[in-house]
């Protein structure tokens, strides 16, 4: 051997056991490809060229060396890198596409291909000038009348934090700031502690010290962040110094609950590779090692590669279909930022009809979603600069992600691009690809036994449909991904209320119970108040506590299967609270919760609690069922209770008493000597109207009456102006609970014919020659609305009726329209008898009665009230 040989030799020997003293030869790939690919005009590192050789398998390190010399020499090139699986890079002089073809002729060579570039995808900064607010987050929610048929619902910032007191979310400062973690349904299923896969990221190296991604067990510090290997400065150590590593590990692992930051979306670990310089660029060669060394990494199972480039290079398809065809890898890759239909690669080998050779969905190619609508964020509509095809089979969140950046140290996208040290807002597929990635490695940890082809095929199966308003044609197969559908979990929003005030019931708590498997279970979360202080020096005491009080709480982590993997049904929320509820009491029979929906939460409106008393409470609410053009009239109605003691005389000792009574907002006194001429009957001895809902307030759509329980011979003290009446008899009659309309009607279909209602209603009202030939309106109430009631006591739920099953849509007779109401009644018996449950309605239709039979649901056996008894008929009025 002569000198010179022996130090080409020793020198690339150098270069191999520097470089990738912690690779692994592959193995023997399925699939793989050897023809080359060469584009004479594409960007590429001066002079170098990618070689693999046919039969370097068999080889030892010394053979493999000797074969890329004296290859390198046939064109007075050198080599420049070699793998530890006998791949080489060639520096030659002049052209490397040229040198690639006449290297392509070599004995021994498989294929040659230039040295090509790739990078993280441009555009990552703020969007445009668009400056995204955090006054809101857009949630994914079930469509129902709580939610106004809705889909997406904008929920205030405060709501969430005033949430975080109770750990219901987490602790992170900069939470609300990452709209794209609740788009995904990474909200929903944080509490979930199910330990993640990891994931490989090839990327620019991460910032392992960075606050955020570490965190402390006692006086250990426990890294999420763990090192790889640095394949553009062959060290072990993979720092960050371009910045958009750093912001898609945050991503993925950022640390939950923690007082700081932001929250990540997996419960695993990220393994960071370095394989892009400062600038955010690299090669086929030190990217296709990259993913090898992740492929032979047996304690990852997800890939991401947040970056690409326009060419399809022979080296990274052969080290995709290792790591997903030999090695069982899920690979994630960004789709690209520039508005275009032409692949980049890698992602460009999720194209199936194109690529074929590759395991069915082991490679997600991701979009980006997201347009700016004022200060928010529409997560459900194409990013406009990411890129779309069929090629593109999933998406996620791109635009304006907040996330971390190296942590007080220099980085190239801090000195060139502005993007602050700590934490900042970056945008694109990257950001896009760093969600699906994390998705991907809490739905392995859910589902350990899938492998990859099952989890990729799950991601794609189960995504949230995009708007196609906003979307191109050729995107809309790119579902954006939903984590909490991937682990089959839901959420519940519940509102509380103060039934006789209005006001939010503030620690009240609420349970949604359920059976897994036969065995019961149920998660609880409670109403709680937000609370803060005043910066100081701002506020003129500084000891002031600023406090706003909301109705809301979520239930969150709310499995959607059982442990068998079959579907719950027949969820129960139940609502506590002391000096309300003597236990659990079901307040939300109004909104059916026979299944959840995965990946959504769903809204349960108004639930009502009076105060406990011996008392009979009727507490109304009300369902709006929102119909087209008619959205207005709807919101700025109601529905009224009443309280009504028909065809009864002499109840109280007032010359010339009448017969009737009607307790309600607007009800009719009828010359009752009692001091309230607009039928609230305040001073009226056995039931008093405590509140008038919605339309007087714009409050919760809730009314109440309270009935009350008086013994025999109570003394009965009127208005000031009247005379004491010392004795007022037992009430033993019926009092019939009444729901109306008031008499409004609307034009149901635009024809010009039939409003009456709100403000213009007239009690004389009748069709003029203005609907001649045309529909009459219908009534609001069975329509637009439909009732429903509660009757409580000593804390507890007595009945409760769901006019959505039993009104009908609206009385079939013509003659009804212009009044119409369903009533029942409410009985004191003095006996200790079983209830009698009596169904009076007719299908007659002179009393404006549908026909339909009444849905009378008895909670208690009523032996807790002695010397009281409670009988329910539905009547037509």
């Amino acid at each position: 051997m002569n000198s010179n040989r022996f130090f080409s030799i020793c020198m690339v020997l150098a270069l191999v056991v520097t470089s990738f003293a912690v690779s692994q030869p592959v193995a023997a790939q399925g699939s793989a490809r050897f023809t080359a690919r060469i584009n004479p005009g594409a960007q590429t590192a001066p002079g170098e060229v990618v070689v693999a050789f046919a039969d370097s398998e068999g080889k030892n390190l010394v053979e493999k060396i000797e074969q890329a010399v004296e290859t390198a020499n046939t064109t007075d090139g050198e080599v420049a890198r070699l793998s530890l699986d006998g791949n080489a890079v060639i520096r030659v002089d002049g052209d490397p596409a040229a040198a690639a073809a006449e290297l392509n002729d070599q004995p021994g060579v498989l294929y040659a291909e230039p040295n090509y570039i790739y990078s993280v995808p441009k555009q990552q900064g703020t969007d445009d000038g668009f400056s995204p607010s955090s006054e809101y987050v857009y949630q994914q929610v079930t469509p129902s009348s709580g939610t106004n048929w809705k889909s997406v619902m904008a929920v205030p910032s405060s709501t969430i934090q005033g949430m975080v007191a109770l750990g219901t979310y987490p602790t992170d400062t900069y939470l609300t700031s990452n709209q794209g973690w609740f788009a995904v349904g990474a909200d929903i299923v944080w509490p979930n502690a199910t330990k993640s896969a990891n994931i490989c990221e090839v990327d620019t190296g991460v910032d392992s010290n960075h606050p955020d991604l570490k965190s402390k067990s006692g006086k250990t510090t426990v890294y999420n962040i763990i090192k790889g290997y640095d394949f553009v400065n062959a060290d072990a150590s993979p720092d960050d110094d371009n910045g958009h590593g750093t912001h898609v590990a945050g991503i993925m692992v950022a640390v939950k609950n923690n007082k700081i930051g932001i929250s990540g979306i997996s419960t695993g670990k990220v393994v960071a590779v370095k394989a892009l310089d400062a600038q955010g660029v690299g090669t086929n060669f030190d990217i296709a090692e990259a993913i090898k060394y992740c492929a032979n990494r047996t304690d990852i199972r997800v890939i991401n590669l947040s970056l690409g480039g326009p060419d399809d290079s022979t080296a990274i398809y052969n080290a995709v279909m290792y790591a997903t065809a030999t090695k069982g890898k899920l690979v994630v890759a960004a789709a690209g930022n520039e508005n275009s239909t032409t692949p980049v690669y890698p992602a460009g080998y999720a194209d199936e009809v194109t690529f074929p050779d590759f395991p069915e969905n082991s490679i997600l190619s991701v979009g980006a979603t997201g347009i700016p609508e004022g200060e928010e964020i529409r997560y459900e509509c194409r990013w406009t600069q990411s890129n779309y095809g069929d090629w593109v089979n999933v998406s996620a969140p791109g635009l304006e992600i907040y996330s971390t950046t190296p942590y007080d140290i220099p980085f190239y996208q801090n000195y060139y691009g502005a993007i602050n040290t700590r934490y900042d807002y970056m945008s694109g597929t990257s950001m896009a690809a760093a969600f699906v990635s994390a998705a991907a490695a809490r739905r392995m940890g859910y589902k350990p036994s899938e492998t990859n082809v099952q989890v990729g095929t799950a991601i794609l199966d189960t995504g949230d449909p995009l708007d196609d308003t906003c979307t191109v044609n050729e995107m809309l197969q790119a579902k954006k991904v939903n984590v909490a559908t991937l682990m089959d979990r839901a959420g519940v929003r519940a509102s509380v209320f103060d039934a006789a005030s209005g006001v939010p019931l503030n620690g009240a708590q609420v349970s949604v119970t359920y059976l897994d498997a036969g065995t019961a279970a149920s998660k609880v979360s409670t109403i709680t108040p937000n609370a803060y202080k005043e910066v100081l020096g701002v506020d003129l005491d500084p000891n002031r506590l600023f406090t706003y009080y909301f109705p809301v709480t979520d239930i969150l982590d709310i499995p959607t299967k059982d442990k068998n993997g079959n579907t719950i049904f027949n969820y129960v929320p139940k609502v506590n609270k002391s000096g309300y509820t003597t236990s659990y009491q079901p307040a939300f029979q109004q909104d059916s919760l026979a299944t959840l929906t995965p990946g959504t939460f769903a809204v349960i409106t108004n639930g009502a609690v009076p105060p406990k008393s011996a008392d009979f409470n009727v507490v109304l609410g009300w369902h709006k069922w929102q119909q087209a053009g008619y959205e207005e009239a709807v919101n700025a109605q109601d529905l009224d209770l009443y309280v009504w003691l028909p065809d009864k005389n002499g109840v109280l000792p007032t010359p010339g008493q009448p017969d009737n009574f009607i307790v309600g907002y607007g009800g009719d006194a009828f010359g009752a000597a009692v001091g309230d001429p607009y039928g609230t009957l305040v001073a009226f001895p056995y039931a008093r109207l405590k509140r008038e809902g919605g339309y007087l307030d714009g409050g919760p759509t809730i009314e109440m009456s309270t009935i009350l329980r008086r013994a025999a011979n109570a003394p009965y003290v009127p208005a000031p102006s009247l005379p004491v009446n010392n004795a007022v008899p037992y009430y033993t009659g019926a009092y019939t609970i009444m729901v109306t309309d008031y008499g409004q009607i609307i034009d149901h279909d635009g024809d010009g014919c039939g409003d009456n209602y709100g403000y213009n209603y007239n009690s004389s009202y009748t069709p003029g020659a203005e609907c001649a030939g045309k529909t009459a309106g219908i009534p609001l109430l069975g329509a637009y609305f439909t009732p429903y009631i509660y009757v409580w006591k000593d804390g507890a739920v007595k009945f409760f009726i769901d006019g959505s099953n039993n009104f009908g849509p609206f009385p079939a007779n013509a003659d009804c329209n212009e009044h119409w109401w369903k009533a029942f009644e409410i009985k004191t018996i003095e006996t200790d008898t079983a209830p009698t449950y009596n169904t009076v309605f007719s299908p007659d239709p002179t009393t404006c009665d549908d026909g339909a039979q009444p849905n009378f649901i008895p909670y208690v056996g009523y032996s807790d009230i002695p010397g009281d008894r409670i009988t329910i008929s539905g009547l037509g009025k």
